[in-house]
């Protein structure tokens, strides 16, 4: 199941899934360990996440969803597939 955020203000009841950004930030906290344990020198970044950022990326994702959902029924599977691909690519 996708789950899309939509600001508060929204009527419509869509609920953003957090799973893939915590996978993202725990990749790059075990990446900076492990250059902190090879004995490499690790830099600090403020890894704050705004709210104004976290409905940008839902947006962004929402309408990357919807558009290659329209290709797939207005193109077919292939050029949605093409459509998906080029989207990831440019992430």
């Amino acid at each position: 199941m996708i789950y899309c955020y939509q600001p508060r203000e929204s009527t419509v009841g869509m609920k953003l899934s957090w799973k893939s950004l915590g996978v993202a930030l725990t990749s790059a906290s075990l990446f900076m360990g492990a250059q902190a344990i090879a004995g490499g020198t690790a830099e600090v970044f403020d890894l704050t996440i705004k709210e104004d950022q976290v409905v940008a990326a839902g947006k962004s994702w929402c309408a990357a969803l919807v558009d290659i959902s329209n290709t797939f029924h207005n193109e077919g599977a292939a050029a949605a597939k093409a459509k998906a691909e080029a989207i990831i690519d440019a992430a």
